[in-house]
């Protein structure tokens, strides 16, 4: 894994045991969603503080190659902290927690995405000779319900689906990448694409308010 503070996002995964159809390292980060949609990138699509489109964040002293934060803070209101732990080449738990600085009031609706992108010229079936394309579309389990759609329909029509959200991410021919919230119950998964970039969004239904005594908060992934 390789991360940013950029953002505190993925911004590479390379898979040396396996292989792509041009016969290379298989990457789950693509170019397209590393340059305009990272992966992991937080969504704060309603605040009561200013959040930059491209924030920067620092990277917390003691990091370890299994362990690590990342921080933001507008220097007066609010700070937020992005954790995360390794625990092995397939799975990464990510805690972000915000934290209010001051005596006002902090609130915010957020969300998580995945995203992914298929390179151009991608084939979007198997030809009678030719291998299995790999190209990739969005993933969601909602209720017990399992929500697959094409890039080209979330790129027409943006799909929502709102309930206990097990899992939400972009899914490939043999490999996904996936968001999974510790608490599943009311959020939302969200799908739509911008240009080339296929973006699976999980949001909460609960927005973060800080007040009075309550400083922090903290949500899991």
């Amino acid at each position: 894994y390789v991360f940013t503070d950029h953002g505190a996002v993925l911004h590479q995964v390379t898979l040396h045991g396996f292989i792509d159809n041009k016969k290379k390292p298989l990457e789950l980060v693509d170019e397209l969603s590393r340059a305009a949609h990272p992966p992991l990138k937080l969504d704060l699509f309603a605040k009561s503080f200013a959040y930059p489109e491209k924030p920067v964040y620092t990277l917390v002293p003691g990091a370890t190659p299994t362990e690590f934060s990342y921080k933001w803070s507008d220097g007066a209101t609010v700070e937020i902290e992005k954790k995360y732990r390794v625990h092995d080449k397939h799975l990464v738990d990510l805690e972000i927690t915000f934290t209010r600085l001051g005596a006002a009031k902090v609130w915010v609706e957020y969300g998580l995405i995945m995203t992914g992108a298929d390179a151009p010229g991608t084939a979007k079936s198997a030809s009678m000779f030719g291998e299995m394309p790999d190209f990739k579309s969005p993933l969601c389990r909602v209720d017990n319900s399992l929500n697959r759609e094409t890039a080209e329909d979330v790129a027409k029509q943006p799909k929502r689906f709102d309930g206990a959200v097990s899992f939400v991410g972009i899914d490939r021919r043999f490999f996904g990448a996936f968001l999974m919230p510790h608490t599943p119950e009311r959020h939302s998964c969200i799908m739509t694409a911008h240009g080339a970039v296929i973006i699976a969004e999980v949001t909460s239904l609960d927005p973060v308010s800080l007040e009075d005594k309550q400083k922090s908060a903290t949500v899991s992934y």
